[in-house]
């Protein structure tokens, strides 16, 4: 882990636990947050998804564009101005991407942000360590694990996707399908986190069912390839899944969902033992192919905090 990379992470922190305090005697700033009356309109009218009363930006965060906040710099409380910008073309509103918006912003109300100082009392404050030294000793240890599970991470999907881009095989459409129904299965359960629906994803990002199916297609496929590399693998070396590893990973689940580790396997289908038996017999594989890769690391993916 570099220095940079802990700095980052107070300056989040920082971020998260700041104070705002309203201001009247000066116009907006950089890194002010601000409530705002909007309105917006292009040669096509009115822009409601642009448009809205009592919005609150960040300034120089570029929510709505870098130029906009620009030009809303230095207008007071209860001062209105009108201004043209033309928006970047990835911007998200697609109606509005790469054309001259007209913005009519009032503001409404300023606050400053105020940033804790960094020291014995933050460090009390949001992790009960008794010294500021104590508290970033943590960070960098947890940041250091962070990063290096993410790091192996990565180098086993790499390992992965490069062995099974060697898989030459015909791929059933019904493998595909199945695979996609998992995916979208993910997908919800992720999104139910936010509280949301598929339906509300859908409408939110204006696809349909059917399109999303579709861009999934190229996961699908390298995830089904993956999965019968690994068995390849599997059966090649003769790894097996013992009942050992099987009540294991049945008592992580059980923890997972808060349920008794006894209830929750005789709930569990038979089909789904097959499918952790599965899971598990992949893992093993890829535990396999880890173990025999020869894998050289840059300095830099690791990091190295600078002494000092």
């Amino acid at each position: 882990m570099t220095d940079k990379e802990l700095d980052d992470f107070l300056e989040d922190l920082r971020t998260r636990f700041a104070k705002y305090i309203e201001v009247t005697e000066r116009g907006i700033e950089n890194e002010d947050i601000v409530e705002i009356d909007l309105a917006a309109q292009s040669g096509s009218g009115d822009l409601k998804s642009l448009s809205g009363k009592h919005v609150v930006i960040e300034v120089g965060k570029g929510q709505i564009s870098q130029e906009f906040d620009k030009q809303i710099l230095g207008l007071t409380r209860g001062a209105t101005k009108k201004f043209d910008v033309k928006l970047p073309e990835s911007h998200p509103v697609k109606e509005a991407a790469g054309r001259p918006v007209t913005f009519t912003a009032t503001a409404k109300k300023i606050s400053k942000k105020e940033l804790p100082p960094l020291g014995d009392d933050f460090a009390k404050q949001i992790s009960g360590a008794p010294s500021y030294d104590a508290f970033k000793g943590d960070v960098v240890k947890r940041l250091t694990e962070d990063k290096k599970l993410r790091v192996e991470a990565d180098v086993k999907n790499k390992l992965l996707e490069k062995a099974a881009g060697g898989v030459s095989a015909d791929i059933p459409e019904g493998m595909l399908r199945r695979e996609t129904d998992v995916m979208i299965d993910e997908l919800k359960s992720s999104l139910m986190k936010d509280k949301l629906t598929l339906e509300d994803y859908l409408k939110l990002t204006k696809k349909t069912e059917a399109s999303l199916r579709q861009e999934m297609t190229s996961g699908a496929q390298m995830r089904v390839r993956s999965k019968l590399c690994l068995r390849a693998v599997a059966l090649k070396e003769k790894l097996e899944v013992t009942d050992e590893d099987l009540e294991q990973e049945i008592k992580a689940l059980s923890r997972s969902s808060s349920e008794d580790p006894e209830k929750f396997k005789k709930n569990i289908r038979e089909s789904g033992i097959e499918f952790i038996k599965d899971y598990l017999l992949r893992r093993k594989a890829l535990e396999y192919i880890m173990s025999n890769a020869k894998v050289k690391y840059k300095k830099e993916v690791l990091g190295k905090r600078e002494k000092g």
